[in-house]
């Protein structure tokens, strides 16, 4: 989705389906974790219902979001692979920068929440981890996104574009709910391909 400012992501459980909006202008690594961390609220909704609204971040927050922070990092940064032969706190800065940017490319997640996962797993010291600019980091936000995925997800897609031929929704009612122009509402079909029977 296209989300405002500040807003990465959310868990929404509804009475047809549960869903996880995400949006789309943060880096692929960004997004991972976001998922993995609403997926969390998803899985322990009834123990522990998030909050309406949440401050988005790898660290920090409440409770409950500290626990979904702590399941993503774990989900995506396993141990075994941050602490396979190497001594993190032995290196030179530089180096130190190299494989924070080489494993968090190979993990799929951003360089700086790998510099925190390291911390939580004692391989660096806190103060080291503080020391080491953003500015050197790789797929940190507001950095290029070649990889923008198209708008919403393909099943989204599907069920409204069903929704569309079985008359449930007016298409010029179905682009208004999901803030497109006909236009856009058309292209988002064929992004996906997805076939829309109706004229726009």
């Amino acid at each position: 989705m296209d989300a405002i400012h500040g807003i990465s992501g959310a868990a929404c459980r509804l009475s047809e389906f549960d869903a996880v909006p995400s949006t789309r202008v943060e880096v692929a690594e960004r997004r991972n974790f976001d998922l993995a961390n609403e997926f969390f609220h998803m899985l322990t909704w009834d123990e522990m219902p998030p909050k309406h609204v949440q401050q988005a971040g790898d660290v920090g927050g409440n409770r409950v979001q500290q626990l979904a922070n702590n399941f993503a990092a774990t989900l995506l940064m396993l141990a075994a692979v941050i602490e396979t032969g190497v001594d993190w706190a032995q290196w030179e800065q530089k180096d130190l920068i190299s494989t924070l940017n080489t494993t968090a490319d190979n993990s799929g997640v951003t360089s700086s929440a790998l510099r925190w996962r390291s911390v939580d797993l004692k391989k660096l010291k806190p103060g080291v981890a503080r020391r080491i600019p953003e500015s050197v980091l790789k797929n940190i936000s507001g950095k290029s996104l070649p990889d923008q995925p198209p708008l919403f997800s393909r099943g989204f897609v599907e069920v409204l574009a069903e929704a569309i031929y079985q008359g449930y929704i007016s298409v010029r009612r179905a682009a208004g709910l999901v803030g497109l122009v006909l236009e856009d509402l058309q292209q988002v079909f064929s992004d996906h391909g997805v076939d829309c029977a109706v004229e726009l």
